[in-house]
């Protein structure tokens, strides 16, 4: 019986080969797609994989708000957090600090710019980081010891065997490798080249904590909770934050607070500086992937359904041999269940060869969890069966149901129009609703990255850091010597570039009656806003001479700072003297150095060449290559222990957005592949609606209709179906872009223009396949449409 089943299966997939070829590719396509998407949704829900008992661990997140605006959350705070936090913590938990610092590791003649973590000694309790040598618990207990990754390991060294050798610290201070870690997997948020003790020389946090000051954000603090430690914690940091927060807060207005998260809790909900996908954005993929299977689940039950009604009389001539009711359900499910396996060995093969090139093209490390992901297979399979056999039931029952008498003469089933129509529509519905959504989180993209200006003029702009490793002397120099350079176009030194997410804040009381005012600053240079390309509006710009820092503060103001200090017409703030403190110098244009999720607020530049990070230069579009040799050549003769550090300023933009630009590359990539499994479908009805009308198509052709009479016809009513769908999908998308884009301050303007041309476009390329595959039905002879079966 089996064999004859499986004969039989084969027989009916040969001769129904285009309907069996279009239902095998958009299954397998879907399947294909919706695994990866499955192995990226795990991806992002399992950063630090190499967290022992994620559960135990917290982040504490610092949040400032002002008196007017929403402010920000940070997963850094106070230096001083750490120690305060764990004076009040049970003894069966753990406080550790984690501050990052650009410094220069060398042994030898090799030098190398590495990000360095500087920790507390529990650091490795609370991440527990993996070891390829050394002892977790005693690597940093001196203040000369350094944990290296095996990445930073071999470009020292060529080797992770080290422990035991020497390097030096920004050609300062010795120390000794008493630890090598694994290189961590692309979903880590802890990933420096190297960890130092909080008390090693050259750590900022010694400083910080001296300093003692609780308006800036420097430092991690994490937190390993034992089972007294999880009561304690909310209450420990309520206390801080009262003690040095309140009195300030309750007279400004603002408000400053300490929240705990858990560690993966804090990336899923998007707080701070988290930086993988948020709930949000996991949930609308995985919908995605869902809606995909829809589709070609959709796609395969409806050219099933309608195939079925092709097999009425051989459920006659079956049924009047003997057969029996179980035999012919088991018949009729052979063939999808053949298919729908067909599908998932193509998919598993798809899967297998193209995991590189998609990691690749959505910037995500996929084969990580792949590679230990035995799920695949099972997954595949069961999805493939469960379509098959939800395509073959409804056709298997309702065919095996029929009266010999009635299925002989083809009769006593519905060819299932309705329905199929339905079907189109609802697939349709969401092709179109996903296009015009992504069409949007693309330019959004777009928009945040280009925000920010990365050029002017076509001349790009270049950042190098670390200027605040420089003596004021060398600095001072640096920007000189740059800043005259007949191969570039100025320079400028600045505490904040494009792609920096931090600022400083300030709030007063004493500019408007019963009103705070809060503003950011910046410390720049007087050729800061020419390097910008920005021109003044009115005043002068910062002159070293005049302005230099003392009692009054003289500082430029944009143009939402002017108004909110209570000078609509913003020129007419130059000259004002404010508290005694603070005087107006100029006024610029709103220039947007923050992230299109923060509006440009109020900005004073001021000059205080001792908050210089960065150097600002402009280099000659038409000689980008002779420009970047002259910056090193210059850094290196004012900085000759230094390693040049510089990149272009959209290179920073783009690191800033690279967690939005995967998820849109995600969604458009993901997306397109629905839109073809949702054409694989229509192509396959197409055939099947003009297939069906063979008849009527000798019978109008005997009348005198004309093949492009009958094209029309047929394109007509396929058509109607489509349009409907974008009636349908439309208001889908517009909520979908709305909910999307509310979380942007600044955001590209929702116009109508990309739901036309979704509508349109869907309309042409379905009226485009209908019509070539009825063209090609109605060429037949009237004399071979009328005998077809």
């Amino acid at each position: 019986m089996w064999a004859n089943l499986f004969i039989t299966g084969l027989r009916v997939l040969w001769k129904d080969r285009l309907y069996a070829a279009i239902k095998l590719a958009g299954l397998a396509v879907a399947l294909a797609t919706a695994t990866l998407i499955a192995l990226w949704v795990r991806y992002e829900l399992t950063w630090d994989p190499y967290l022992e008992d994620p559960a135990r661990v917290r982040i504490i997140v610092t949040h400032f708000d002002g008196p007017t605006s929403r402010g920000f959350a940070s997963f850094a705070g106070p230096a001083n957090l750490g120690p305060r936090l764990a004076e009040r913590m049970p003894a069966d938990s753990v406080v550790a600090r984690y501050q990052t610092s650009a410094r220069v590791l060398s042994t030898g003649v090799i030098r190398s710019n590495e990000k360095i973590a500087f920790v507390d000694a529990g650091f490795f309790r609370v991440v527990t980081l993996p070891f390829l040598a050394g002892d977790p618990r005693t690597a940093l207990a001196t203040p000369t010891g350094l944990v290296l990754s095996a990445g930073t390991a071999r470009k020292l060294f060529g080797t992770v065997d080290v422990l035991g050798r020497t390097l030096e610290l920004d050609g300062k201070s010795s120390f000794e490798v008493t630890g090598i870690l694994r290189d961590v997997p692309a979903n880590a948020n802890f990933e420096q080249g190297a960890y130092a003790g909080a008390a090693a020389m050259g750590s900022p946090l010694p400083a910080a904590e001296k300093e003692d000051r609780w308006d800036t954000i420097s430092a991690l603090t994490v937190v390993r909770l034992g089972p007294e430690g999880a009561a304690a914690l909310q209450p420990a940091l309520a206390q801080i934050g009262q003690k040095e927060f309140g009195p300030e807060d309750s007279q400004s207005g603002g408000r400053r607070s300490f929240t705990v998260h858990g560690l993966r809790e804090a990336q899923l909900d998007g707080i701070g500086e988290a930086r993988g996908a948020d709930h949000r954005t996991i949930t609308t993929i995985a919908g995605v992937g869902l809606l995909i299977l829809a589709l070609a689940t959709v796609n395969f039950i409806s050219l099933s359904m309608a195939r079925s009604t092709h097999r009425i009389r051989e459920v006659g001539i079956r049924m009047s041999v003997g057969a029996g009711r179980s035999r012919l359900v088991l018949l009729f499910l052979v063939e999808p269940i053949f298919l729908a396996l067909g599908a998932a060995l193509l998919a598993f093969v798809a899967v297998e060869t193209s995991l590189a090139t998609v990691s690749s093209a959505i910037g995500t490390d996929l084969s990580s969890p792949y590679l230990h992901g035995l799920w695949i297979v099972p997954a595949i399979i069961g999805l493939a069966l469960a379509v098959g056999l939800i395509a073959g039931a409804y056709p298997a029952i309702a065919l095996s149901g029929l009266r010999p008498v009635h299925a002989l003469r083809g009769e006593g089933l519905g060819n299932g129009h309705a329905l199929r129509q339905i079907l189109v529509v609802a697939q349709f519905g969401i092709a179109v609703a996903l296009v015009i959504s992504t069409f949007f989180v693309q330019r959004q993209a777009e928009f945040a990255r280009e925000l920010n200006l990365s050029e002017v003029a076509g001349d790009p702009l270049v950042v190098l850091s670390r200027a605040d490793r420089l003596t004021p002397s060398e600095r001072d120099l640096l920007l000189t010597r740059l800043a005259a350079s007949p191969s570039l176009r100025g320079a400028s030194g600045t505490s904040l570039v494009q792609g920096d997410p931090k600022h400083s804040r300030v709030t007063r009381s004493d500019i408007l009656v019963d009103q705070l005012v809060a503003y950011s600053q910046i410390a720049t240079d007087g050729s800061f806003f020419f390097v910008q390309g920005q021109a003044l509006l009115a005043g002068r710009t910062l002159d070293p001479a005049r302005d230099a820092p003392g009692k009054v503060m003289r500082a430029v103001f944009n143009e939402s700072a002017a108004r909110a200090f209570g000078f609509p017409r913003v020129e007419e703030i130059v000259g004002q003297n404010f508290g005694g403190t603070l005087e107006a110098i100029g006024v610029v244009p709103d220039l947007p150095l923050q992230s299109a999720r923060e509006a440009t607020g109020p900005t004073l530049f001021f000059y205080e060449p001792d908050e210089f990070k960065y150097a600002l230069i402009r280099v000659p579009g038409g000689a980008i290559n002779r420009g970047l040799e002259e910056i090193d050549r210059i850094w290196n003769e004012v900085a000759p222990l230094q390693p040049v550090q510089r990149e272009f300023a959209d290179e920073r933009i783009a690191r800033l957005w690279r967690t939005m630009q995967i998820q849109a590359g995600v969604m458009t990539f993901f997306c397109s592949l629905a839109i073809v499994i949702g054409l694989l479908g229509l192509l396959g009805l197409a055939a099947f609606n003009a297939e069906r009308r063979t008849k009527e198509i000798g019978v109008r052709k005997a009348l005198g209709a004309t093949t492009l009479d009958i094209a029309v016809l047929l394109t007509r009513q396929t058509l109607a179906p489509v349009v409907a769908a974008n009636l349908i999908g439309w208001p889908i998308a517009l909520w979908a872009t709305m909910r999307f884009l509310s979380g942007f301050a600044l955001h590209v303007e929702i116009g109508v223009g990309p739901f036309v041309l979704a509508g349109l476009g869907t309309v042409l390329f379905t009226g485009t396949v209908v019509l070539l595959y009825a063209v090609a039905r109605s060429r037949l002879q009237p004399a071979t449409a009328l005998r077809y079966e």
